[in-house]
């Protein structure tokens, strides 16, 4: 069985225009920008970053957004 791999891009990296703080990361399977991690001021004790499905890969899909420690916690983000 193949394993599908995320890739975390740094949004200043990924994102031609803007200008993107260094814990914004667009999220990577197969090449393509499937979600974002970005660290929030506001958001459950603990858990500073938050993970969203991008638009077009949220369609039935549940959840669509949540929390993490790190923005490494692959096994906690449903993309």
């Amino acid at each position: 069985m193949e394993k599908d791999y995320l890739i975390l891009k740094r949004a200043s990296a990924s994102r031609q225009s803007g200008n993107w703080n260094e814990d914004d990361f667009d999220v990577l399977a197969s090449g393509e920008v499937v979600g974002r991690i970005f660290k929030v001021h506001s958001a459950p004790a603990g858990t500073p970053w938050m993970w969203t499905l991008a638009f077009g890969h949220h369609e039935d899909r549940w959840p669509t957004h949540g929390y993490l420690r790190r923005p490494l916690e692959r096994d906690q983000v449903h993309l």
